[in-house]
C-alpha cells in the first residue's frame, strides 16, 4: 500500500515538473513502475530489499519536493 501511494505521489510530482518545464532528468523515470511492480510481488521475507525500495522511494519524493519548492510538513501541532 505504501509503495503504491509513493508511486502515485512521485508520478504527480513528476507531472508538475513537466508542466513547469523543469528539468527532472535527474529523477529516475522508471521508479513508479518499479515501485508498483515491487508492491505487486512484495514478500516481507526479504526485509532488506523491501527496506531499500522504501528508502529509494522516500529519497525520490524528498528530492522532487525540494525541486518543486514544497516545504516539509511539520510533525508537531
Amino acid at each position: 500500500m505504501l509503495l503504491r501511494e509513493a508511486a502515485k505521489q512521485i508520478e504527480a510530482y513528476q507531472n508538475l515538473l513537466a508542466v513547469y518545464g523543469s528539468a527532472a532528468y535527474e529523477i529516475d523515470e522508471e521508479i513508479c513502475c518499479r515501485l508498483t511492480d515491487y508492491a505487486d510481488r512484495i514478500d516481507f521475507s526479504y526485509l532488506d530489499e523491501t527496506r531499500l525500495v522504501m528508502l529509494e522511494a522516500a529519497a525520490v519524493i524528498r528530492r522532487l519536493r525540494l525541486i518543486l519548492g514544497i516545504k516539509p510538513e511539520s510533525s508537531s501541532p
